[in-house]
């Protein structure tokens, strides 16, 4: 069960790895997955902003902070063209 918004064990983590596999396949139904997995990432932070969710321990954690929830937003945001390449470090590219 995911129930937070980070990397390492939540919905950011879920939406890069469909992300991942959307990319490699092409099979809409990961991209679908994505999409979703990406508006649970929305629907955290706006939790988490409202104080209904702990906040991380480690917020500027890449794994368990908003670090690495932040990288997959802004891939999202800019529709996979992050020039970064930041996944790969993760071997999710």
């Amino acid at each position: 069960m995911c129930s937070s918004l980070h990397f390492c064990h939540g919905s950011s983590g879920l939406a890069q790895m469909y992300r991942a596999m959307y990319d490699d396949t092409l099979n809409f139904k990961y991209y679908e997955a994505y999409h979703y997995w990406i508006n649970e990432t929305c629907n955290y932070i706006d939790k988490e902003i409202d104080g209904e969710n702990m906040a991380p321990s480690n917020p500027t954690s890449l794994l368990e902070g908003w670090v690495g929830a932040g990288l997959v937003l802004a891939e999202y945001i800019t529709e996979g063209d992050c020039k970064t390449k930041w996944a790969q470090m993760l071997l999710l590219s």
